[in-house]
């Protein structure tokens, strides 16, 4: 949600630009780790990386996102792939 993104970060001045960069820098790690995970059946590098882009896509209130993130992060802890 753009708007509670920049209501929320206009204050911190730069802070929405660093989150930013953040995502950008880590993110492409984090969906390699995802596909790893889920072609090996990996079920703890699923629910660790699923629950670190949750963290991540929560910081731009992007809620269908967090939602994904959250529905791989419990197929991850339960370890049913199926």
């Amino acid at each position: 949600d753009l708007q509670e993104f920049q209501s929320h970060y206009e204050a911190d001045d730069g802070m929405d630009i660093h989150i930013s960069e953040l995502f950008l820098e880590h993110y492409p790690k984090i969906m390699e780790q995802m596909r790893v995970a889920l072609r090996c059946g990996d079920a703890l590098l699923l629910e660790r990386s699923a629950h670190t882009l949750k963290g991540m896509a929560s910081n731009f209130y992007a809620k269908p996102s967090v939602m994904l993130a959250w529905e791989l992060e419990k197929i991850g802890s339960s370890g049913n792939f199926q």
